[in-house]
């Protein structure tokens, strides 16, 4: 029968093969681990016993000790500057700096990083750096006071290109715009000066139209009276033809 209360611990760990722990080790960082739990905020921390840099752990089956470096880490104070040889040393650690902690943060700081690459140069890693998952909760750094200044300057920069070339395109549209305009106003003249002179060829053509309608129709109303003339005239001898002939006929009836 196992213990309840180990039971329960382990209970609430996840359980993964090799593979997984090992895959799970592989991409773990400063901003992935859980250094100390949120309730455990304490300001202070033992780092030594008496002139002994090691704090021992007394227990029922024996006596161990806790790296005050790695403490320092666990209760959520950075490692603001990098460690020096005496200090990884084991057995040798100073830790008394640590008591003036600054404070807390999950996020390594520059100069750490900085010398941290030299030793992983030196020393190598056992595996290749891969890609951290993206769903994983990263904790966020604490900045370099003097990256963050020339972060502020290169945004300040940026800022002030970003408004001069605002300004520059602004201009340039409002050129480029007018310039359009202008060019659609020329572009209307130019086609009402065309449309003038198309107006004025049509209304010049229908004034021959005209011209030669009303003369076609002189001629037609000349042709026409002259036709009416001559029917008047025909008309008028055959009248007086029959006249002279019912006067012959009555004079040969009175013979």
């Amino acid at each position: 029968m196992g213990c309840p209360i180990e039971d329960y611990k382990w209970g609430c760990l996840k359980m993964m093969t090799v593979q997984e722990w090992t895959h799970h080790l592989m991409e773990v960082s400063e901003g992935t681990i859980q250094w100390y739990p949120k309730w455990n905020e304490w300001e202070t921390f033992i780092a030594n016993c008496g002139k002994s840099p090691n704090v021992p752990l007394m227990g029922t089956q024996g006596c161990s000790n806790y790296n005050p470096i790695l403490t320092l880490r666990q209760n959520g104070y950075p490692i603001m500057t990098p460690p020096t040889e005496q200090l990884i040393t084991p057995l040798e650690l100073h830790g008394q700096s640590m008591q003036d902690a600054k404070p807390k943060s999950s996020g390594a700081t520059t100069s750490y990083k900085e010398w941290l690459k030299p030793r992983i140069k030196c020393n190598g890693l056992p595996f290749k750096k891969i890609q951290q998952d993206s769903r994983t909760r990263l904790i966020p750094e604490i900045p370099d006071p003097l990256v963050v200044r020339e972060l502020e300057e290169m945004l300040r920069n940026a800022e002030a290109e970003r408004k001069a070339l605002k300004r520059k395109l602004t201009n340039t549209i409002s050129l480029q715009v007018e310039t359009q305009e202008e060019e659609t106003l020329y572009n209307a003249k130019r086609r009402e000066v065309e449309l003038k002179g198309q107006l004025y060829g049509l209304h010049r053509r229908m004034d021959m139209h005209m011209e030669e309608l009303l003369r076609e129709r002189s001629h037609r109303e000349a042709i026409e009276t002259k036709e009416n003339l001559a029917l008047n005239e025909i008309a008028e001898e055959h009248r007086r033809a029959e006249e002279k002939e019912q006067k012959t006929r009555a004079t040969i009836a009175e013979l």
